[in-house]
Protein backbone atom coordinates (compact mmCIF):
# COMPACT_ATOMS: atom_id res chain seq x y z
CA UNK A 1 0.00 0.00 0.00
CA UNK A 2 1.46 3.59 -0.98
CA UNK A 3 2.31 5.62 2.31
CA UNK A 4 2.42 9.08 2.45
CA UNK A 5 5.82 9.95 2.20
CA UNK A 6 6.36 7.80 -0.92
CA UNK A 7 3.83 10.63 -2.78
CA UNK A 8 5.77 13.17 -1.35
CA UNK A 9 9.15 11.54 -2.82
CA UNK A 10 7.44 11.43 -6.15
CA UNK A 11 6.85 15.03 -6.35
CA UNK A 12 9.35 16.96 -8.93
CA UNK A 13 11.60 19.60 -7.43
CA UNK A 14 10.49 22.92 -7.63
CA UNK A 15 10.08 26.27 -6.26
CA UNK A 16 8.88 26.89 -2.88
CA UNK A 17 6.31 28.98 -3.60
CA UNK A 18 5.13 26.21 -5.75
CA UNK A 19 5.81 23.35 -3.33
CA UNK A 20 2.42 20.77 -3.01
CA UNK A 21 1.59 20.77 0.75
CA UNK A 22 -0.03 17.62 0.57
CA UNK A 23 -2.76 18.17 2.25
CA UNK A 24 -4.90 15.57 3.73
CA UNK A 25 -7.40 16.26 0.83
CA UNK A 26 -5.24 15.73 -1.92
CA UNK A 27 -4.24 12.08 -1.07
CA UNK A 28 -6.00 8.89 -2.37
CA UNK A 29 -8.34 7.27 0.81
CA UNK A 30 -5.94 4.56 1.10
CA UNK A 31 -3.37 7.14 2.42
CA UNK A 32 -6.02 9.30 4.07
CA UNK A 33 -6.57 6.11 5.79
CA UNK A 34 -3.17 5.77 7.71
CA UNK A 35 -3.60 10.02 8.60
CA UNK A 36 -4.15 11.40 12.10
CA UNK A 37 -7.79 11.86 12.11
CA UNK A 38 -6.71 15.68 13.78
CA UNK A 39 -5.15 16.00 10.39
CA UNK A 40 -8.32 15.92 8.29
CA UNK A 41 -10.25 17.47 11.15
CA UNK A 42 -7.80 20.44 10.93
CA UNK A 43 -8.23 20.91 7.43
CA UNK A 44 -11.71 20.85 7.65
CA UNK A 45 -11.92 23.70 9.66
CA UNK A 46 -9.22 25.38 7.63
CA UNK A 47 -11.67 24.79 4.48
CA UNK A 48 -14.36 25.58 6.25
CA UNK A 49 -12.81 28.77 7.40
CA UNK A 50 -11.91 29.35 3.54
CA UNK A 51 -15.22 28.33 1.89
CA UNK A 52 -17.16 31.58 4.49
CA UNK A 53 -14.65 33.93 3.51
CA UNK A 54 -14.90 32.66 0.10
CA UNK A 55 -18.55 33.58 0.02
CA UNK A 56 -18.64 36.65 1.84
CA UNK A 57 -15.62 38.15 -0.35
CA UNK A 58 -18.09 36.82 -3.90
CA UNK A 59 -21.05 38.61 -2.09
CA UNK A 60 -19.11 41.72 -1.90
CA UNK A 61 -17.60 41.32 -5.42
CA UNK A 62 -21.06 40.79 -6.90
CA UNK A 63 -22.30 43.98 -5.21
CA UNK A 64 -19.31 45.75 -6.14
CA UNK A 65 -19.96 45.44 -9.95
CA UNK A 66 -23.72 45.70 -10.16
CA UNK A 67 -23.13 49.06 -8.38
CA UNK A 68 -20.00 49.83 -11.13
CA UNK A 69 -22.52 48.93 -13.65
CA UNK A 70 -25.33 50.60 -12.75
CA UNK A 71 -23.24 54.16 -11.91
CA UNK A 72 -21.81 53.67 -15.73
CA UNK A 73 -25.63 52.61 -17.00
CA UNK A 74 -26.36 56.39 -15.21
CA UNK A 75 -23.55 58.69 -15.49
CA UNK A 76 -20.62 57.62 -17.85
CA UNK A 77 -21.02 58.97 -21.48
CA UNK A 78 -18.22 59.13 -24.23
CA UNK A 79 -15.37 56.75 -25.38
CA UNK A 80 -13.01 57.65 -23.14
CA UNK A 81 -14.77 57.37 -20.14
CA UNK A 82 -16.27 54.33 -21.09
CA UNK A 83 -13.24 52.79 -22.16
CA UNK A 84 -12.19 53.55 -18.24
CA UNK A 85 -15.34 52.12 -16.48
CA UNK A 86 -15.28 49.42 -18.92
CA UNK A 87 -11.41 48.76 -16.85
CA UNK A 88 -12.82 48.96 -14.03
CA UNK A 89 -15.42 46.41 -14.38
CA UNK A 90 -13.12 44.26 -15.30
CA UNK A 91 -11.24 44.41 -12.73
CA UNK A 92 -14.27 43.24 -10.35
CA UNK A 93 -15.21 40.50 -12.21
CA UNK A 94 -11.78 39.30 -12.57
CA UNK A 95 -11.84 39.80 -8.35
CA UNK A 96 -15.55 37.90 -8.18
CA UNK A 97 -14.07 35.17 -10.41
CA UNK A 98 -10.75 34.81 -7.64
CA UNK A 99 -13.20 34.58 -5.43
CA UNK A 100 -15.35 31.96 -7.12
CA UNK A 101 -12.06 29.89 -7.98
CA UNK A 102 -11.56 29.91 -4.01
CA UNK A 103 -14.70 28.08 -2.66
CA UNK A 104 -14.75 25.69 -5.68
CA UNK A 105 -11.58 24.32 -4.29
CA UNK A 106 -12.60 24.67 -1.16
CA UNK A 107 -15.84 23.38 -1.40
CA UNK A 108 -14.08 20.64 -3.68
CA UNK A 109 -11.74 19.68 -0.96
CA UNK A 110 -13.95 19.06 1.69
CA UNK A 111 -16.17 16.84 -0.31
CA UNK A 112 -12.79 15.00 -0.69
CA UNK A 113 -12.63 15.02 2.88
CA UNK A 114 -16.00 13.34 3.26
CA UNK A 115 -17.17 16.08 5.04
CA UNK A 116 -21.31 15.54 6.83
CA UNK A 117 -24.35 17.00 5.09
CA UNK A 118 -21.65 19.17 2.58
CA UNK A 119 -24.82 19.42 0.35
CA UNK A 120 -26.49 21.70 2.47
CA UNK A 121 -23.47 23.40 4.01
CA UNK A 122 -21.20 24.04 1.43
CA UNK A 123 -23.31 23.03 -2.28
CA UNK A 124 -21.39 23.63 -4.78
CA UNK A 125 -21.07 27.23 -6.62
CA UNK A 126 -22.74 27.44 -10.17
CA UNK A 127 -23.37 30.46 -12.12
CA UNK A 128 -27.02 31.23 -11.73
CA UNK A 129 -26.02 30.92 -7.91
CA UNK A 130 -24.85 34.50 -8.26
CA UNK A 131 -27.70 36.10 -9.57
CA UNK A 132 -28.83 39.18 -7.08
CA UNK A 133 -31.54 41.62 -7.53
CA UNK A 134 -30.44 45.00 -8.30
CA UNK A 135 -31.69 47.00 -5.15
CA UNK A 136 -31.83 50.19 -6.66
CA UNK A 137 -33.07 49.73 -10.33
CA UNK A 138 -36.99 49.06 -10.52
CA UNK A 139 -37.82 45.23 -10.77
CA UNK A 140 -39.26 44.65 -14.49
CA UNK A 141 -42.64 42.87 -15.21
CA UNK A 142 -41.80 39.03 -14.46
CA UNK A 143 -38.67 39.52 -12.44
CA UNK A 144 -40.58 38.13 -9.65
CA UNK A 145 -40.36 34.47 -11.04
CA UNK A 146 -36.64 35.16 -10.78
CA UNK A 147 -34.99 34.07 -7.30
CA UNK A 148 -31.83 34.56 -6.36
CA UNK A 149 -28.94 31.98 -5.62
CA UNK A 150 -28.28 30.58 -2.37
CA UNK A 151 -25.10 32.10 -1.89
CA UNK A 152 -27.02 35.23 -0.47
CA UNK A 153 -28.77 32.89 2.52
CA UNK A 154 -26.01 31.22 3.75
CA UNK A 155 -23.21 32.33 6.16
CA UNK A 156 -21.51 31.46 9.39
CA UNK A 157 -24.06 31.85 11.82
CA UNK A 158 -22.39 29.73 14.61
CA UNK A 159 -24.19 28.16 17.67
CA UNK A 160 -26.93 30.55 17.80
CA UNK A 161 -30.75 30.11 19.46
CA UNK A 162 -33.52 29.99 17.31
CA UNK A 163 -34.27 33.18 18.49
CA UNK A 164 -31.26 35.07 18.06
CA UNK A 165 -30.64 33.26 14.24
CA UNK A 166 -34.53 34.65 13.67
CA UNK A 167 -33.07 37.90 14.48
CA UNK A 168 -29.85 37.19 12.51
CA UNK A 169 -31.95 36.56 9.39
CA UNK A 170 -33.98 39.43 10.10
CA UNK A 171 -31.01 41.53 10.31
CA UNK A 172 -29.26 40.55 7.07
CA UNK A 173 -32.09 40.39 4.62
CA UNK A 174 -33.86 43.93 6.29
CA UNK A 175 -33.90 45.60 2.93
CA UNK A 176 -34.29 43.38 0.25
CA UNK A 177 -36.96 42.03 2.69
CA UNK A 178 -39.29 44.86 2.10
CA UNK A 179 -37.85 45.78 -0.95
CA UNK A 180 -39.63 42.68 -1.90
CA UNK A 181 -42.60 43.19 -0.45
CA UNK A 182 -42.91 46.60 -1.60
CA UNK A 183 -42.91 45.24 -5.25
CA UNK A 184 -45.59 42.47 -4.51
CA UNK A 185 -47.57 45.40 -2.99
CA UNK A 186 -47.26 47.15 -6.20
CA UNK A 187 -47.70 44.10 -8.62
CA UNK A 188 -51.17 43.43 -6.61
CA UNK A 189 -52.02 47.08 -7.11
CA UNK A 190 -51.61 46.77 -10.48
CA UNK A 191 -54.06 43.63 -10.64
CA UNK A 192 -56.57 45.20 -8.85
CA UNK A 193 -56.18 48.53 -11.49
CA UNK A 194 -56.18 45.94 -14.25
CA UNK A 195 -59.23 44.06 -12.91
CA UNK A 196 -61.25 47.86 -11.81
CA UNK A 197 -60.64 48.45 -15.63
CA UNK A 198 -62.00 45.39 -16.71
CA UNK A 199 -65.27 45.96 -14.88
CA UNK A 200 -65.75 49.79 -15.98
CA UNK A 201 -64.83 48.84 -19.88
CA UNK A 202 -67.84 45.79 -19.49
CA UNK A 203 -69.89 48.36 -17.45
CA UNK A 204 -69.29 51.33 -20.25
CA UNK A 205 -70.38 48.41 -23.10
CA UNK A 206 -73.58 47.81 -21.23
CA UNK A 207 -74.11 51.45 -21.08
CA UNK A 208 -73.85 52.14 -24.57
CA UNK A 209 -75.80 49.04 -25.76
CA UNK A 210 -78.55 50.28 -23.98
CA UNK A 211 -78.33 54.06 -24.86
CA UNK A 212 -78.40 52.84 -28.59
CA UNK A 213 -81.21 50.31 -27.68
CA UNK A 214 -82.85 53.29 -25.80
CA UNK A 215 -82.56 55.61 -29.34
CA UNK A 216 -83.68 52.79 -31.24
CA UNK A 217 -87.15 52.94 -29.36
CA UNK A 218 -87.32 56.42 -29.53
CA UNK A 219 -87.08 56.86 -33.43
CA UNK A 220 -89.10 53.63 -34.08
CA UNK A 221 -90.95 55.83 -36.99
CA UNK A 222 -87.90 56.30 -39.02
CA UNK A 223 -86.61 53.05 -40.02
CA UNK A 224 -82.78 54.16 -41.02
CA UNK A 225 -81.82 55.46 -37.26
CA UNK A 226 -83.95 52.22 -35.85
CA UNK A 227 -81.65 50.15 -38.37
CA UNK A 228 -78.20 52.04 -37.36
CA UNK A 229 -79.33 52.04 -33.50
CA UNK A 230 -79.90 48.53 -33.56
CA UNK A 231 -76.60 47.79 -35.48
CA UNK A 232 -74.65 50.08 -32.62
CA UNK A 233 -76.60 48.15 -29.38
CA UNK A 234 -75.59 44.72 -30.97
CA UNK A 235 -71.98 46.04 -31.35
CA UNK A 236 -71.90 47.14 -27.98
CA UNK A 237 -73.23 44.04 -26.70
CA UNK A 238 -71.46 41.60 -28.90
CA UNK A 239 -68.18 43.68 -27.24
CA UNK A 240 -69.56 43.33 -23.72
CA UNK A 241 -69.82 39.73 -24.02
CA UNK A 242 -66.07 39.43 -25.57
CA UNK A 243 -64.54 41.29 -22.42
CA UNK A 244 -67.14 39.63 -20.15
CA UNK A 245 -65.13 36.44 -20.90
CA UNK A 246 -62.00 37.65 -21.15
CA UNK A 247 -62.35 39.12 -17.85
CA UNK A 248 -63.72 35.42 -17.40
CA UNK A 249 -60.84 33.62 -18.53
CA UNK A 250 -58.34 35.37 -16.95
CA UNK A 251 -59.76 34.95 -13.72
CA UNK A 252 -61.41 38.04 -12.69
CA UNK A 253 -63.96 37.78 -10.81
CA UNK A 254 -66.55 38.20 -13.18
CA UNK A 255 -69.37 37.92 -10.51
CA UNK A 256 -69.00 41.12 -9.39
CA UNK A 257 -69.20 43.00 -12.99
CA UNK A 258 -73.38 43.48 -13.21
CA UNK A 259 -75.03 42.47 -16.55
CA UNK A 260 -77.21 44.30 -18.51
CA UNK A 261 -81.01 42.15 -18.66
CA UNK A 262 -80.09 40.23 -21.90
Amino acid sequence: MPKTGDAVAALPPCEVEDECLLMPSELTEAMRSKLDVSLISAEIQLREGEANDALRDLRSAIKYTSALRQQKKINVRGQKPNTRAQVIIKDGEAKKDLWVQKYRHAQSCLAALNLPDIDSKYPKLLDKDMYMKSLTEPHELGSGRETEGWIWRSGPIGNLSETEQAEWDLDAERVRWFREKADRDRWQEEVDILEEEFRRTIRSFQKMSATWDKLADQNSEKGGYVAYARRQAAMFKKMEVDCSNRFTKAAGPASEVVHSES
